[in-house]
């Protein structure tokens, strides 16, 4: 079942990558929504909030948000939503198949989410690995309306203050 789960992560990823690029190749930023991709083939529209750099000691972290939406607009809430973690580290790669992310929004902790690694590359003399998961809507408008969310990936810990949870904000004010 996890790797069912991990293939179907996989699966969409590559899909709005590719949706994305066949969409429009040199996406214009929209102010309040982040990256907007408009498909007119397929008539539907693929929202990004740019990756949100975190000033954390140690690594370089940063965080991404991405949905795609039909072009006649949302009927209903989204149930999911797809949420990343970059993590570039100078030791070495460091995550197993599927964590379990503790979450704490405004000091309160809620069930842990299972994220699991989507790829691994160098970036320099960096071990970059993309850690990803379809999130539970809900939980990413609290988060995206938080003052202060930390997220505790394998021992590491990611605080993230209002300012850079601002544009996860405006992803939610614009899918609704």
């Amino acid at each position: 079942m996890k790797k069912i789960i991990n293939l179907l992560t996989i699966a969409c990823v590559i899909a709005c990558t590719a949706m994305a690029i066949n969409a429009q190749t040199n996406p214009e930023p929209n102010p309040g929504q982040g990256w907007v991709f408009p498909d007119k083939v397929k008539n539907q529209t693929f929202f990004q909030v740019p990756e949100r750099e975190i000033s954390n000691p140690g690594p370089k972290i940063t965080l991404n948000a991405s949905q795609t939406v039909p072009e006649t607009g949302i009927a209903a809430t989204p149930e999911d939503i797809m949420f990343t973690i970059q993590i570039a580290s100078p030791d070495r790669y460091k995550y197993p198949d599927s964590i379990a992310m503790k979450v704490k929004i405004d000091g309160k902790a809620i069930p842990d989410i299972k994220i699991s690694p989507l790829y691994k590359r160098m970036e320099g003399k960096n071990y970059l690995e993309t850690l990803g998961t379809r999130m539970n809507y809900d939980v990413f408008r609290a988060i995206a309306n938080a003052k202060s969310v930390e997220f505790k990936v394998d021992g590491m810990v990611i605080t993230v203050g209002a300012d850079k949870l601002a544009k996860f904000a405006d992803l939610v004010k614009t899918i609704g």
